[in-house]
């Protein structure tokens, strides 16, 4: 499978000061307004199965693909098999990458028992094996997934904070824009990131919405994350009066809305239908109307011109008339004066 790629783009201004490193899934750079913040680690919360490693592998496919940044990605918990096999369901080929060192797969197995045998735990040799993993192909983003797994079996509250602390001052001195998945707590949200489920007449659907980023601003909106055949997607939640509606509330009611436009366009075209037809049958009476007034006319015409020539013929006989009268009449007057002499 083709490995998608696309032109390079230039990475937005900073804002306040800060840079930002666009991720190049949609709709998530909008929210953030630019991206993630550039050489620093970032948050990603959620419950289980909601989408964090498939986000985080898709911020270095994106990274590598379309602006020339090379990503680690580390991994406690699925191998680079389980996540190659994943991602290309999205279309993307990890393998291909991996051959042309502009991502780099390693997966750390993390023994519990070994932590509750010796009950020492520090992260010095994570920061050489993750040191030499971005120094190998010189990478620019880096994900870490899920922090959960990396210090299963610690019992030792304040030895996990020290840790946690030393690893983003880590990140942030090797200057990589790095992403951490953990699972979310007993609250549905957190600080940093937020992927939490939503329950929709029974169906789970994700949203994503970024509450808090110091130092940076961000929207507040609330987005639905889905996966498609080309990636993660970020699409606006659907609003409907006082309600939200995601995933298949979403599609139903969206459907039941076209339903209605289509009944409302099929009425409108009935109802134009029927205009046209009583226009046709206006124009039909208008042009039968036509037809028999020219028939009257013609007939009254008729009627006139026959009144006419019948008029004309009684003139002329009584023309005829008087010219034989005034003829004879001559006539008997000369034979009298004939006897008369």
């Amino acid at each position: 499978m083709a490995t998608t790629t696309r032109r390079k783009k230039r990475s937005p201004p900073p804002v306040f000061g800060i840079a930002k490193t666009p991720t190049g899934i949609s709709g998530l750079d909008e929210i953030t307004e630019g991206g993630l913040p550039t050489g620093r680690p970032t948050l990603v919360c959620g419950a289980a199965g909601c989408g964090k490693t498939m986000l985080a592998a898709e911020f270095l496919v994106r990274g590598a693909t379309v602006y020339g940044e090379p990503g680690v990605f580390m991994m406690f918990e699925e191998s680079a098999d389980e996540l190659a096999v994943n991602m290309r369901s999205l279309g993307f080929d990890l393998d291909a990458l991996q051959r042309q060192k502009k991502l780099a797969l390693d997966f750390v197995r993390v023994e519990r028992s070994e932590i509750e045998e010796t009950g020492e735990y520090d992260l010095e040799g994570l920061f050489i094996r993750l040191g030499y993993a971005i120094d190998s192909i010189k990478a620019k983003r880096v994900v870490l997934d899920t922090i959960e797994a990396l210090f299963a079996g610690v019992p030792n509250h304040a030895i996990l904070r020290s840790e946690l602390r030393r690893l983003f001052r880590w990140l942030k001195d090797r200057g990589v824009t790095a992403i951490i998945t953990a699972e979310s707590g007993e609250s549905a949200l957190t600080r940093y990131g937020l992927e939490e489920y939503l329950a929709v007449n029974g169906e789970r659907t994700r949203t994503l919405q970024v509450l808090k980023s110091r130092g940076m601003p961000h929207s507040n909106q609330v987005r639905e994350f889905v996966f498609s055949d080309h990636g993660v997607d970020l699409v606006d939640v659907y609003l409907f009066g006082d309600q939200v509606l995601t995933g298949t509330a979403r599609i139903a009611h969206e459907a039941q809305v076209l339903a209605a436009n289509d009944l409302r366009g099929r009425d409108h075209a009935r109802r134009l239908r029927d205009l046209a037809n009583r226009r046709k049958a206006l124009d039909a009476q208008i042009e039968a109307l036509n037809v028999d007034a020219q028939e009257r006319a013609g007939e009254v015409q008729f009627e006139i011109e026959r009144e006419r020539l019948e008029a004309q013929g009684v003139q002329d006989r009584a023309r005829s008339i008087a010219a034989r009268r005034g003829a004879g009449t001559g006539t008997r007057s000369k034979n009298t004066a004939s006897r008369k002499g």
